[in-house]
């Protein structure tokens, strides 16, 4: 073989262990910033502003005293979807609205979230198009029977009081529509100071009009980065359907993490893969531990004793 021929073969194998390893298709961007805000207040009113989110409309009322306005507000957001993302799967993540929560795309009611403190996500593939969309929700704190809490001795700030985030994937994704979940869950399965067994499930979405086949790898480092398991299968897809397919890994010789007195931590990085190309991704910590409690003598970390003290926080905006 000739100096160039080795060249160019040496290229090609580069080529192909950087697409191999290629940055995943998913994006994930804050879109908190500049949005208009229109509603009513507790002196009858009306707010008429650009407010940057998190946000609610009972900062000053709850702030001055118990009486706060419990009503309608709605929120609107310009967002430019470039020619690029125009065949890509796209999802808005709501990280909590309070109470009830309506998006609305482009005109098009997408759906509703009732409840003030669990996270959501619509896909909004399908109403979307080049250029600029407009995003509208419309929040209510109104008391409303079916949705908790009822009462209590603090206020249901009403608003966006969360950020939100516009995700974008390949359509064969991980998907985000699992209760807004990141959409992969590690179950601890075997413990000991020998090895360390992890069943790794993977929920993965086809939202294109094909049945696809995909990949699934599951690679685990340890803090400092070095790959110490690795793992994957493969599975087939059905045109628009989701399901979960279990990558389990054991890791040998785990370090445990040990709470304040030594929080060590594994990544776990979970992979959807096309063609040998990664095209979705989400990188978790993992920590390797055992717990139990005793009626007499408290809670166990490790087989160890551990003082815990439990405390109960109201979130406030």
């Amino acid at each position: 073989m000739s100096f160039r021929s080795a060249i160019f073969v040496c290229a090609l194998a580069v080529m192909a262990f950087l697409a191999s390893d290629q940055v995943s298709a998913r994006t994930d961007v804050n879109i908190d910033g500049d949005w208009h805000f229109t509603g009513g207040s507790i002196d009858g009113s009306t707010i008429d502003i650009v407010v940057d989110l998190p946000h609610t409309w009972n900062a000053m009322d709850v702030a001055s005293g118990y009486e706060y306005y419990r009503g309608k507000g709605t929120y609107r957001k310009s967002l430019t979807i470039p020619a690029s993302d125009i065949g890509k799967r796209m999802f808005l993540h709501f990280e909590a609205a309070q109470s009830v929560a309506d998006v609305n795309v482009n005109g098009t009611h997408v759906g509703q979230h009732r409840g003030g403190y669990t996270a959501f996500a619509f896909e909004i593939t399908d109403f979307v198009h080049e250029g600029v969309n407009e995003i509208v929700v419309e929040v209510s704190n109104e008391p409303q029977k079916d949705v908790i809490p009822l009462s209590g001795d603090f206020p249901l700030f009403g608003g966006i009081h969360r950020s939100v985030r516009l995700i974008t994937t390949d359509p064969v994704c991980i998907t985000p529509l699992d209760y807004a979940s990141p959409g992969v869950f590690i179950r601890q399965k075997d413990l000991s100071d020998v090895s360390g067994t992890i069943d790794v499930t993977v929920k993965v979405s086809n939202g294109g009009l094909a049945a696809e086949d995909a990949t699934v790898r599951v690679v685990v480092r340890d803090a400092e980065g070095v790959t110490v398991a690795k793992q994957e299968t493969l599975t087939g897809l059905a045109a628009g359907e989701t399901i979960p397919v279990v990558v389990s890994a054991t890791v040998a010789s785990p370090t445990r993490w040990q709470g304040l007195k030594g929080p060590y931590l594994y990544s776990v990085t979970s992979q959807v893969l096309k063609g040998g190309r990664v095209i979705d991704e989400i990188v978790q910590p993992l920590g390797f531990r055992t717990f139990h409690f005793d009626a007499k003598k408290g809670f166990f970390l490790n087989d160890r004793h551990l003082k815990i003290r439990g405390i109960a926080r109201h979130q406030d905006v």
